[in-house]
């Protein structure tokens, strides 16, 4: 199958946009590059694509812009060679339609697809850098492994290893042979931790009903105790609420007394005190105002204007206002600088003449203007500055010359050419390298062989030919398992005899106990009694044969002697139970001292078995008995002896392989330095000749550069400088016109570019000193004018305003000036005056006005107070309001001891508690408490000593564990047995499992080894550049690992050993050669891959993009990339093979 178009119809970003990559060209690879920038869509590309192959997902990311409804996706596919239009839209179902609208069946793709779902597309045909990178993890995690790296290529399953890895770890934790850490071992040692418990329990029924009995008559004591401990704290709290509720009474009544005059005084508001504390503050102020406002406008009524108004003068004040303002200001400052403005106009007069005399021009000559001083400057400056750039040229010309010809007689001696290919074949080489390599090996060498000597002599008591060790002849786990056994028969054996010891001294008290007991003369047995009984019931029998007198005397003595037993055994009644209890004690002590002796001999038996394993095993060894502890320390040097003697082995292997190395690199520099072989140098020596001759070659190189250099730099400075003096040469010819034209405005004695440059100053000066005469002559003329206009204007206001004029303009002016602020003055007093009358009238209506709303309030409050008359101001309506307060507090007590006394009583009104308070007296009550603490604390103290006493019992009780304890743990017992059931199932699960993946795997490996490993060697070459040259395997067991070799030393490096961008390499190469793989076997699909080159270097970017162009040839190969270098190196390596397609917006 082949994607010839992509229609994103109405997709994420894209609107109506559709990508044509045409048809196929026979014999011309099928590449495709598709470039945008950041956010350009690509991964919506890829995704638009896998939607039109599967439908779009019930939610999707990509109708942030169209809606479901209207989202479509569509494009041109090559099924079987036949071109196939289709479109797929939102939909639960016929998603997927033709060219023309109409519903396709599932199977038209199905079928082109080889049945191969999204998920499975994504993994096997596409690539991104994620996947890269958790590929070169799985690379690690699979441990070079060669069926799971082939298959995990071709199945594109990046987390194969990963999970196999997980799968086994999961296995071997819960079983793995020799671990003592894992699930199975815990729970087989919690198993035996429960059926010892079993055993342990040994609990007689005898023993467990008299500590039932005990048990459950402490606890009925303890009852009776608290029942009792109970009655007498009620009847203490009744006394002692008589007591307290005695003075509470007296109190009571004593508030109801102080009540009884004033309790017609309702309750008021709470906020009334602060409304009357208002008031009367509001009432103080009003009358304070209102006193104030009278008698200011008293006071001002009797006063008059002054100083006296003035109404001319205020007719006249704007114009005065104008006068006095600019007209007067520019009068005086005309006045103040007149005679200095003058002199300076004289002083500037004389400058002019003396400018004139020096620069020779008659005195009425004007001197250029400006712009024409500024134009001739510029003409001479520059002819000045090109005459010195010519005359610098030449001399940079000269210089020039003379630099051309001395690094022309500087040529070195070129007849020793340098060979560069000395410097390349030491970069390969790296003799350096080489020599640490044998060093290295050397000291590993040494270090082996002195491990292995130290091994071998920590070795003793053995002793052994030089070159042997005693056989390995079990692992470290097992020895430790071996010795965990041996710890727990010891302990097993050390518990077993310190439990018949003490089942022997429990027996031995038993009977000491029954044996004292039995000592007691006065003691009548139960022997004793059967014997009695058995004597008169033998005394009866003859009786009853004989009838005689003296049978008769005889079963009468026999009776009166078993009726004496009988009563004095009722009389001993608790010794015979002890007696009892001591016998069934014994008999329990007997039975668990037999079983302790039984099971003593067990673990005596499980000892001397290991204990003679332990012997044999140090025979194998050939060693003399051990302790079996000391083994551990002796079986590790054993281990380190035999990796010592096997680092040997691989040290002297290793040695071989890089003196062999070095040895060849010593030929190749001999031939390189034109050496014999056979003359012996040192490798070092040879070396640093082979370092010395490279240098040399280096610095001959170096200078033969700097030589051809120099002399093109001297040409090219020649050159520079020759067209620089030609360039002189021709401003000079245009500066020399430039200043011809610019001097024709000057006087004729300042012609010559010099003299004009020396006189410009002056000239300046002269014609900027003539502006400053002329503005100043201007300026003098326009303050006489303002002088005479400012008298004229004070004349004519005098005479309005009736004022006689002084001395000076000036001094009538200040006269006006003053009589017009006398007159604004008197006004404004005027209207202050009476703005301030009309003030205070206004307060004084307010004052009087507020005092009538607070009379109304004081009487509005005053009504729902007894004598409301009496009330007239504020400090009487406080007066009322503390009345009715104290009422309310008077009231409020009353109810509070009311609510102490009755709940204390348990009364339903005072008149029940006064009966109850009255039948009483205080001291007897107080007595009566004092006599009632008394026996609380003696009941306190009873009933701690019967819960003790519970306690004890029932500790004892629950330290036998009750009657459930064996089926509890036998319960536990089988809730493990289950548990451990049910994970052994999933272990064998597990087991089975890998063991198929692990076949699965072989088997793929075995069919695909040779094609598929030939590929990726050929990809893996090629993406390193030659780094690494090929795959190989190495077997070991069942176990199949893949090995690159390494170019520079043909070294075998494992994955592990692979740095992390190496496994990317390799994860690429896999997955390029599991591609070729599936295409060979007749299912081409589009392989997509999403800028995988971001890490690459040029190098090998360059050869990525070599291996998807020949991936191209097996199946249509499409590349996004935001990179732009990424599209030119793969324009230079693919030329017309590549097809780009741009989708960037816009």
């Amino acid at each position: 199958m082949r994607l010839r178009r992509l229609d994103l119809t109405r997709y994420g970003r894209f609107t109506d946009h559709a990508i044509d990559f045409g048809t196929a060209t026979p014999g011309r690879p099928d590449l495709h590059v598709i470039f945008g920038p950041n956010e350009a869509g690509k991964t919506t590309c890829f995704e638009a694509y896998l939607d039109l192959l599967y439908g779009i997902p019930m939610r999707s990311p990509y109708n942030f812009l169209h809606d479901y409804d209207s989202m479509e996706v569509g494009g041109l596919l090559e099924i079987d060679g036949t071109p196939t239009a289709l479109r797929r839209i939102k939909r639960q179902r016929n998603d997927l339609l033709d060219a023309d609208g109409q519903p396709v069946g599932p199977a038209l793709l199905s079928g082109a697809l080889g049945g191969i779902g999204r998920d499975q597309y994504r993994a096997m045909f596409s690539l991104d850098d994620d996947t890269i990178e958790a590929g070169g993890e799985d690379i690690l995690a699979s441990q070079g492994s060669l069926g799971e790296l082939l298959f995990s290529a071709a199945a594109g399953l990046s987390d194969l290893g990963a999970e196999l890895k997980t799968m086994r770890e999961e296995a071997e934790a819960f079983h793995k042979p020799r671990g003592r850490k894992t699930e199975l071992a815990e729970a087989k040692r919690a198993l035996k931790e429960l059926q010892g418990q079993l055993r342990e329990i040994d609990l007689s029924a005898s023993r467990y009903r008299q500590l039932k009995a005990a048990d459950t008559a402490a606890r009925s004591r303890e009852a009776e105790a608290r029942a009792r401990r109970e009655t007498l704290q009620r009847e203490l709290n009744r006394a002692r609420a008589i007591a307290r509720c005695l003075p509470l009474r007296a109190e009571h009544d004593a508030l109801q007394g102080r009540l009884a005059p004033i309790a017609d005084w309702p309750a008021v508001p709470a906020h009334w005190q602060a409304e009357a504390e208002t008031l009367r503050d509001a009432e103080v102020e009003a009358r304070t105002r209102l006193s104030g406002a009278t008698d200011a406008i008293a006071r001002l009524e009797t006063e008059g204007d002054t100083p006296p108004r003035d109404p001319l003068a205020l007719t006249h004040a704007e114009a005065l206002g104008q006068l006095m303002d600019k007209p007067r200001a520019r009068a005086l400052s005309a006045e103040g600088d007149l005679p200095s403005r003058r002199a300076s106009l004289s002083e500037l007069a004389g400058e002019i003449r003396a400018l004139h005399r020096d620069l020779s021009l008659p005195d009425e000559t004007l001197p250029p203007p400006s712009p024409a001083l500024a134009t001739a400057e510029t003409a001479a400056r520059a002819l000045q500055e090109a005459e010195r750039a010519a005359t610098r040229a030449a001399q940079d010309l000269a210089e020039a010359d003379a630099a051309l010809v001395k690094a022309t007689e500087a040529a070195p001696d070129t007849s020793d050419t340098p060979d560069p290919d000395l410097a390349t074949l030491l970069e390969e080489l790296e003799p350096e390298t080489l020599a640490g390599d044998v060093s290295r090996a050397r000291a590993a060498q040494a270090e082996a062989q002195a491990d292995l000597a130290a091994s071998r002599a920590a070795l003793t008591p053995w002793t052994g030919p030089e070159d042997t060790l005693p056989p390995l002849l079990l692992s470290r786990d097992q020895l430790a398992r071996r010795l965990d056994r041996w710890s727990d028969a010891l302990r097993t054996l050390d518990r077993a005899e310190e439990r018949r010891a003490e089942a022997q001294v429990s027996r031995d008290q038993a009977q000491a106990r029954c044996t004292a007991l039995e000592a007691d003369a006065s003691l009548v047995t139960d022997a004793q009694a059967e014997a009695a009984r058995a004597a008169r019931d033998t005394s009866w029998t003859r009786h009853s044969a004989a009838l005689t007198s003296e049978t008769a005397a005889l079963f009468h003595a026999e009776m009166l002697r078993l009726d004496s037993l009988q009563e004095a055994r009722l009389g001993m009644a608790e010794q015979l139970g002890r007696l009892r209890d001591g016998r069934l004690a014994t008999i329990d002590a007997q039975t668990l001292l037999e079983a302790r002796i039984s099971e003593h001999a067990r673990a005596e038996e499980i000892h001397d078995t290991l204990l003679q394993d332990f012997r044999d095993l140090c025979s194998r060894f050939g060693l003399p008995e051990l302790d079996p502890a000391d083994l551990t320390a002796w079986l590790d040097h054993l281990h380190r002896a035999h990796e010592a003697q096997a680092r040997l082995a691989r040290a002297g292997q290793t040695l071989a392989e890089a003196q062999a190395a070095q040895s060849a690199a010593a030929a190749r520099m001999c031939a390189a330095l034109g050496l014999s072989e056979a003359d012996g140098t040192p490798f070092a020596t040879l070396t640093a000749r082979a370092r010395a001759e490279q240098l040399r070659r280096a610095e001959m190189a170096a200078r033969i550069a700097e030589h051809r250099k120099a002399l093109d730099t001297a040409r090219q400075s020649r050159e520079t400088r020759t067209r620089a003096l030609d360039q002189t040469r021709t401003a000079l010819d245009t500066a020399s016109a430039d200043w011809s034209r610019a001097r024709t405005a000057l006087p004729e004695t300042l012609h010559d570019a010099a003299a004009f440059l020396t006189a410009l100053p002056a000239l300046r000066t002269l014609l900027e000193t003539r502006t400053e005469r002329d503005r100043l002559a201007s300026r003098i003329a326009a303050m006489e004018a303002d002088q005479a206009g400012f008298a004229t204007s004070v004349a004519r206001m005098a005479a309005a305003l009736q004022e006689p004029e002084r001395e000076t303009p000036g001094a009538t002016a200040a006269a006006l000036r003053a009589r017009l602020a006398t007159a604004q003055e008197a006004e404004t007093r005027h209207a202050d005056r009476q703005a301030r009358l009309a003030e205070l009238r206004q307060a004084e209506q307010e004052a009087r006005s507020r005092l009538s709303d607070i009379a109304a309030d004081i009487a509005d409050k005053a009504r729902a107070l007894p004598q409301p008359q009496a009330i007239a101001s504020a400090g009487d309506l406080l007066s009322a309001l503390s009345t009715a307060a104290q009422a309310e507090t008077l009231r409020h007590e009353i109810d509070r001891l009311r609510q102490e006394i009755l709940p204390a009583l348990g009364a339903e009104d005072m008149a029940a508690a006064a009966e109850i308070l009255d039948a009483a007296d205080l001291p007897e009550v107080e007595a009566r408490c004092a006599g009632l603490d008394g026996d609380l604390a003696t009941a306190q103290t009873e009933l701690e000593d019967a819960i003790g006493e519970a306690r004890l019992t029932a500790g004892a009780l629950q330290a036998l564990g009750g009657d459930d304890a064996a089926a509890r743990l036998a319960e536990q017992q089988a809730t493990l047995l289950v548990d451990l059931s049910d994970k052994a199932r999933r272990h064998l699960r597990l087991q089975i499992g890998l063991a198929a993946a692990e076949q699965a795997l072989a088997r793929y490996r075995d069919s695909h080894r040779s094609a598929m490993l030939s590929a990726t060697a050929d990809a893996f070459r090629t993406l390193t550049a030659g780094a690494y040259t090929d795959l190989q395997t190495r077997t070991a067991g069942e176990a199949e690992t893949l090995l690159a070799i390494r170019g520079r030393d043909n070294r075998s490096v494992a994955a592990s050993e692979m740095s992390k961008g190496t496994r990317f390499q390799l994860y690429l190469a896999l997955r390029l050669a599991g591609y070729r793989d599936y295409s060979a076997r007749g299912v081409a699909l589009p392989f997509v891959a999403d800028d995988i080159m971001e890490t690459f270097d040029n190098t090998r970017t360059s050869a990525a993009l070599g291996l998807l162009r020949e991936l191209g040839r097996q199946g249509q190969a499409l590349y996004f990339t935001h990179h732009e270098h990424v599209v030119e190196l793969a324009r230079e390596i693919c030329g017309d093979d590549l097809n780009v397609h741009d989708i960037s917006p816009g």
